[in-house]
């Protein structure tokens, strides 16, 4: 699957084309087939068009062929409109959805910046951290060092 497959404008392009090609047309002349179906041709388990019954396509272009070629331009209208607002060349709804991405990317982009400069500051603050520790526990031993030698000085002379 691609990276737009679950995105809602997209798939629900997708599930109109799929209607488009597989519901009855309206307004046919009378006698003309009405869907694809009538002549053979259906959705396979893929969602892809194929010819289910060759004896039915090619009965129905022998007996009408005119009649099949009004079902193709009536779905390929179908298809025309439904695409419209996808494929204009100006503000066309892919412009919109690409404008949108972008946007979001951008949107990311600048938040992970910020991530990582709050990371990098919280990194320093840490070094800081751990530089004056290891000062006081230089320094505590140290003191025990010094502490343990006077110790021991002042038992000798006793």
């Amino acid at each position: 699957r691609g990276g737009l497959a679950d995105e809602p404008t997209l798939y629900h392009l997708r599930l109109n084309l799929l209607s488009d090609v597989s519901s009855p047309v309206d307004g046919l002349p009378a006698g003309d087939p009405t869907s694809l179906s009538e002549i053979g041709i259906t959705l396979d388990a893929n969602l892809n068009l194929t010819i289910s019954d060759s004896a039915k396509l090619e009965q129905a272009l022998a007996s009408n062929f005119q009649g099949v070629a009004n079902l193709f331009d009536a779905i390929m209208d179908r298809l025309a409109t439904r695409l419209d607002p996808y494929t204009r060349s100006v503000d066309s709804l892919m412009d919109q959805l690409i404008a949108n991405i972008d946007n979001q990317i951008e949107d990311a982009d600048e938040s992970l910046q910020d991530m990582s400069e709050r990371m990098q500051l919280q990194e320093a603050t840490f070094r800081r951290q751990y530089v004056a520790l290891l000062a006081q526990i230089r320094s505590y031993q140290g003191q025990s060092a010094l502490g343990l030698g006077f110790g021991l000085g002042f038992n000798r002379l006793i």
